[in-house]
């Protein structure tokens, strides 16, 4: 993640070698609707969080720390000018 520069969703899809295109096939989106959710993990709701857990296979809660590392990580980014 930190690596590429990832944000958490797309580390998780990369890791568990999925492409956008099957991720938004399995969560019945099209690849627009998917590519948003993917790139504002900040912005997402209880729901969508559950169905991308399940779709990775992980727990919600290990899905939960990665978005939050990841925001802890891009303020203290935006601290730094």
């Amino acid at each position: 993640m930190e690596k590429h520069f990832w944000n958490p969703i797309r580390a998780w899809r990369e890791y568990l070698y999925l492409s956008s295109e099957s991720m938004a096939k399995k969560m019945n989106l099209d690849i627009t609707e998917y590519l948003e959710i993917e790139n504002q993990p900040f912005k997402l709701n209880d729901d969508i969080l559950t169905k991308l857990a399940t779709k990775f296979g992980i727990h919600k809660n290990l899905l939960l720390k990665s978005i939050e590392k990841y925001n802890q990580g891009c303020v203290l980014l935006k601290g730094v000018d």
